[in-house]
Formats: structure tokens, sequence, C-alpha cells
């Protein structure tokens, strides 16, 4: 049973990994755009307190959409968790295959969902390059 839980746990990570590669040169243009952003904020002649406040809001592009990408994680995760604990409850009532049926429902759940966050992904970092 521990192999099967770091089988699924393996594959769900590597799907994770594999959105953020994916998203990667969307998102450092979204970085090089916040810092030339900030550059600009101290080119100007305006006192150096201004110039701090423009940096932080140049800040936000980068911070916004990681944010974003992070909840729609943490939604994958937790949702994925809760299915496991509700496995978990069949412990003591099922058989071992029942309680891996369980688990694959689960796994295959938290796929699709993260096939839903990638495409949001791409949309997400897409809006804060526009």
């Amino acid at each position: 049973m521990d192999a099967f839980l770091g089988e699924i746990s393996d594959k769900l990570r590597t799907e994770i990994e594999a959105i953020s590669t994916e998203v990667e040169p969307e998102l450092k243009q979204v970085i090089v755009r916040s810092y030339t952003c900030m550059a600009d904020c101290y080119k100007s002649p305006d006192p150096l307190s201004h110039c701090g406040n423009c940096a932080d809001r140049c800040n936000l592009l980068v911070k916004e959409p990681q944010e974003e990408l992070e909840k729609h994680i943490h939604y994958v995760q937790n949702t994925f968790q809760n299915c496991m604990q509700g496995c978990g409850l069949k412990i003591n009532k099922s058989d071992n295959q029942e309680i891996k049926t369980c688990i694959f429902n689960c796994s295959n759940d938290a796929f699709k969902l993260l096939g839903d966050v990638k495409k949001s992904a791409k949309e997400i970092i897409r809006k804060y390059l526009d």
C-alpha cells in the first residue's frame, strides 16, 4: 500500500512540476516586465518615497499571478487530501482493493483538476502580460 501511495504522490508531484515548467517562460516575461517597471520608477525625478511606492505597484505584476496560481494548486491539493481522508475512513470497513480503488479515484480527480489548472495558469499569466 505504501508503494502504491508513493507512486501516486510522485505522479502528482511530477504533474505539478510539469505545469510549472510549462508556464515558466511566460512567468519569466512577467518578472522581466516587473523589474523593468521598477527600474523605470527610479529613473523618474520623483522623491525616493514616491519611487518606492511605484516599485511596490510594479511588484504586484509578479505577486498577483503567483498568488492566483498558488490558490489553484492549493485547491487541487486540498481536494485530493480531503478525498484521501475519505478513503482513510474506509480502512476498517473495506478491503485493500476497495481502498486502492478509492485512492486511485482521488488521484484521477486530482489529475483532471490539474489539467484545468494548466489551462487556467496560462490564461492567468497572459492576463498579466497584456
